[in-house]
């Protein structure tokens, strides 16, 4: 009996977190291609592309760079950044050197995008919000990994960074609850740390 009135509130659950997870998935899906289904191809890219050059196996790191190529594809086509040739030259002469500098435009690249994505839906805060936090996992990603800008950026660079991303957040403004206490959200505010955050991006 009670298994019996366990198992209806699970499927509940479950069934309200596919739901809400379809949502957010709906509302993002312009915005960036398979890391709106639930795929993060550049950071498992990067993960599997330097590790394999790091053994030396060229042939894992071009298996990798192949389920990678349609997102480097789009993202090259949204912004005018060369991503595919380079890293197919860092996995044919095994440089992990230039597949680091190769990754950190790409993480670069990715972060514009999806601040530019959340911008043009601050009339969605959740929509805007799973962007602008996603764009935080990349730049942690980047400011700390040593393959990437872990050994470049001083702490003044991170926390400047950070600060830039931080208010990004802020300027989403806040839905309340049930709408009371809501806030509205501030273009302007969003649109000068966006610059500001990729400012300091590209000094590195």
């Amino acid at each position: 009996m009670k298994a019996a009135t366990i198992a209806p509130l699970q499927l509940l659950c479950f069934s309200l977190a596919v739901l809400f997870g379809q949502t957010l998935l709906t509302d993002t899906a312009q915005a960036y291609s398979y890391a709106a289904k639930g795929r993060e191809p550049v950071m498992e890219g990067w993960l599997a592309i330097s590790a394999s050059l790091d053994k030396g196996n060229n042939q894992a790191a071009a298996l990798a760079l192949d389920d990678l190529s349609d997102e480097l594809t789009w993202m090259e086509s949204e912004r005018d950044a060369p991503l595919v040739w380079p890293l197919e030259q860092a996995v044919r002469e095994n440089d992990a050197t230039l597949a680091g500098k190769t990754f950190i435009d790409a993480f670069r690249t990715l972060i514009d995008l999806r601040l530019e994505a959340a911008q043009e839906q601050l009339s969605d805060y959740q929509a805007a919000k799973v962007l602008v936090v996603k764009s935080g996992l990349f730049l942690d990603t980047l400011l700390n990994d040593p393959g990437l800008l872990g050994l470049h950026a001083d702490e003044e660079h991170r926390t400047q960074a950070r600060s830039a991303l931080e208010q990004c957040l802020t300027s989403l403004g806040n839905p309340g609850v049930f709408g009371a206490g809501a806030t509205p959200a501030d273009p302007v505010a969003f649109d000068q740390a966006r610059h500001q955050l990729l400012s300091i991006l590209q000094s590195f």
